[in-house]
Parts: structure tokens; C-alpha cells; sequence
């Protein structure tokens, strides 16, 4: 894996309900099961924000705002880290639905990428996953 890299997927909600659905794309530093200890950086939607959070040692950081996205339209979320810089954007085609960058001092060092899908009514699609070194 690059040092520096960038991590895109593209992704459609299909059905959503409830409060409790979220998905998205990770970097960490090992395929988590559980947020203790956790360290990782997603870039991710649900039920009402567009956000990167980051947990590092399991304390989570939301960079993030209140904005909901429609059903069955496909959707990029991409991961940029170069050196100690994330940037974190979604975006609807050509149209930024949500950027932020960051800073997160060990992110080098983090080098597992997973998908998020998480609730109890969700369901999605995905193409085109990929990484690049930079």
C-alpha cells in the first residue's frame, strides 16, 4: 500500500428507513469489529450528515453537516491522504456534495480500506472501487 494515496468508490442508495443506516468508505489501521481502540477515517452519509469522522484510540471527531442525499443516484466518495492530510470528499457527478481536509498525524501508517454499510434497513450498490498511489 502507497504512503499516499486516494480511495474511491461509487455508491447508490437504494432503500433507506429509520434513524439508524449509515455507509460510506474507511481507512484504517486493521479490519475493525468493534470502536474500542479503534483508530480509522470515514468518509461516509447517513441518516443526517455528510461527514469524515475519525476515531483515533476509539475517541470519534465528526468534520461534518447536515445534509441528506436522494435514493438510486450513484454517488463518489473518495479518501485522499497525502503525508498527515486527509481530504475527504462525495460527490453527485461533477456537483461537491460534501469536502472538508484534515490533519490527522498517524494516518500514514493506516493501511486497511473497507467499505461501510451499517444499519438495520439499508440497502446499496457499488462500482468502481479504487486505489491510486499519488
Amino acid at each position: 500500500m502507497p504512503t499516499n494515496f486516494e480511495a474511491t468508490v461509487d455508491i447508490k442508495l437504494s432503500s433507506k428507513s429509520g434513524a439508524d443506516w449509515q455507509y460510506g468508505l474507511c481507512v484504517s489501521d486493521t479490519y475493525t469489529t468493534t470502536y474500542t481502540g479503534t483508530n480509522q477515517c470515514f468518509n461516509y452519509h447517513n441518516y443526517n450528515r455528510c461527514a469524515l469522522g475519525c476515531r483515533v484510540n476509539g475517541s470519534l471527531s465528526n468534520y461534518g453537516a447536515v445534509n441528506s442525499v436522494g435514493t438510486e443516484e450513484w454517488y463518489t466518495f473518495s479518501i485522499k491522504v497525502e503525508g498527515t492530510s486527509v481530504t475527504s470528499k462525495m460527490m453527485n457527478g461533477s456537483t461537491v456534495v460534501y469536502t472538508t481536509t484534515q490533519t490527522l498525524s498517524n494516518i500514514q501508517s493506516w493501511k486497511k480500506i473497507m467499505l461501510i454499510i451499517g444499519g438495520t434497513a439499508t440497502q446499496i450498490q457499488m462500482k468502481n472501487y479504487k486505489v491510486k498511489p499519488l
